[in-house]
């Protein structure tokens, strides 16, 4: 049996690929993008990148970019273009508000650590009907840099007042979200819904791979915090 004294009391949740089917339309966006500045790279290529830090990604794309004005132009046009061509296009994945209910009900603190926008996040809420179940909910505009830099879940760590950062575990669908829950001393779980392998997702720091956010509950009874930190 888990003995629940040590399993982990608060769950962080990535939203953009994990909670909201959203990265075929996002890599779309962003190779639309980067093709209009003369940049040609093609979805499969920008996978790679997905979930990755928007300015990190450029500098990693574009080395020989004359400035970082343009990339500055670069993420404030695909931001637009997202909006306005792609957001209203994103379905949420199938029982995510019945898994968010389920594991309220068991007694876990819930937060959200996503890099997108307040509006962004009010728009994904509109299918999700979560945030109601959360403790904390931290989005992009909160900290200046997103994953893998531990930025957005130390904060939500700071917000839960959760000093023992082994305590909780964070869930989502790229490398860069393990690479940055292990950067603020947590564990991560991840899930397939990302477009990455699962080996991509371990070779990371992921402990446990889903291969859908529904399967959580169950997997979740047979862990403890420190199957976590083993990883």
């Amino acid at each position: 049996m888990t003995n629940k004294r040590t399993r982990p009391t608060a769950l962080i949740f990535d939203v953009e690929g994990t909670l909201i089917d959203c990265v075929p339309q996002t890599l779309a966006c962003w190779h639309r993008t980067l093709g209009e500045f003369g940049y040609a790279f093609t979805e499969a290529q920008l996978q790679a990148y997905s979930g990755l830090d928007g300015r990190d990604m450029l500098d990693r794309l574009l080395p020989d970019a004359p400035s970082q004005q343009e990339k500055t132009k670069i993420l404030q046009d695909q931001g637009k273009r997202y909006r306005a061509e792609c957001i209203g296009t994103v379905a949420a994945f199938e029982s995510v508000h019945p898994l968010f209910d389920t594991l309220r009900s068991q007694g876990y603190r819930l937060a959200l650590a996503t890099p997108c926008q307040k509006d962004e996040l009010d728009c994904y809420d509109r299918l999700l009907h979560v945030r109601q179940f959360c403790d904390v909910v931290v989005c992009g505009s909160d900290v200046k840099k997103g994953k893998p830099h531990p930025d957005l879940f130390r904060f939500v760590l700071k917000k839960l007042s959760l000093h023992q950062h082994s305590a909780a575990v964070a869930i989502g669908d790229t490398p860069f979200d393990a690479m940055a829950a292990r950067a603020s001393g947590m564990g991560a779980i991840g899930v397939l819904t990302g477009g990455y392998a699962a080996q991509d997702l371990e070779h990371a720091g992921c402990a446990m791979v889903l291969a859908q956010i529904a399967d959580l509950p169950t997997r979740l009874c047979d862990v403890k915090t420190s199957d976590f930190m083993k990883h």
